[in-house]
């Protein structure tokens, strides 16, 4: 007759289900660093070919670093009234200038200007009213 207690003491003692259980949860822990491995390598080579595309030469991207919009943060609304002009609209703190090459946009905080949109966007597209 088998002992009742045997299986009992046998989990207690780290049995043959405590050691099913232990490789479940190191497949669980291998599957999850997989899943983390492939995300962080999908972001990096994302952020590669955006960083690429940013680089390449397309319609609409500055020339030279003084036509690219990053040139505007930290611009009072002043300051880039006297290098842009007046905005075609404003809604609120945000200008918009209206170009052939579409439609520019700045965000003021505090009368500084705190984003631009889009981010490539070459200013020369911009022209002064008379």
């Amino acid at each position: 007759m088998p002992n009742s207690n045997a299986w009992h003491h046998s989990q207690k003692n780290g049995g043959a289900l405590d050691d099913r259980q232990q490789g479940r949860d190191l497949g669980r822990k291998i599957l999850a660093a997989i899943v983390i491995v492939l995300t962080l390598g999908t972001v990096a080579f994302l952020g590669r070919a955006l960083i690429t595309s940013l680089n390449s030469d397309q319609t609409g991207l500055a020339s030279s670093p003084n036509q690219s919009p990053f040139v505007l943060i930290g611009m009072t609304q002043m300051q880039v009234q006297e290098r842009l002009g007046s905005p075609s609209y404003y809604e609120g703190e945000i200008w918009h200038y209206d170009t052939p090459k579409g439609t520019f946009a700045i965000e003021f905080q505090s009368d500084t200007a705190v984003k631009v949109r889009p981010l490539v966007f070459d200013l020369t597209a911009i022209t002064l009213a008379p």
